[in-house]
């Protein structure tokens, strides 16, 4: 991410796979701290991958990495690109049947 602010793009492309998958990550953290609060990050990109996160276990989202290029155009291109991200987001929510971030958790299909 770094690379991409400070060059406008990704000069070590090998370093950015590094890590464990979020999906992965979010159903063994919750599996063995289910009291604990989680927060989704990586790869969280759109609000579809937010609304899986929470049916998956996470309680909080954030995103960093999309909202580079947004941030070098402007405040206005950051709200926008946020209010696309929510509308998206409530838009998954509703396909699944919940109606609050909340009433996510646990509904995904596990294959």
């Amino acid at each position: 991410m770094e690379e991409w602010v400070r060059f406008g793009e990704v000069r070590h492309p090998e370093l950015c796979e590094i890590g464990i998958p979020t999906a992965r990550a979010i159903l063994e953290v919750r599996e063995v701290l289910p009291h604990l609060p989680l927060v989704a990050s990586g790869g969280v990109y759109t609000g579809t991958d937010g609304a899986k996160a929470l049916a998956l276990g996470a309680d909080l989202l954030a995103a960093a990495r999309p909202l580079l290029r947004p941030a070098l155009e402007g405040a206005e291109r950051v709200a926008a690109w946020i209010g696309d991200y929510l509308e998206e987001l409530r838009t998954a929510l509703f396909a699944i049947g919940a109606k609050s971030p909340k009433e996510a958790r646990g509904r995904v299909e596990r294959v």
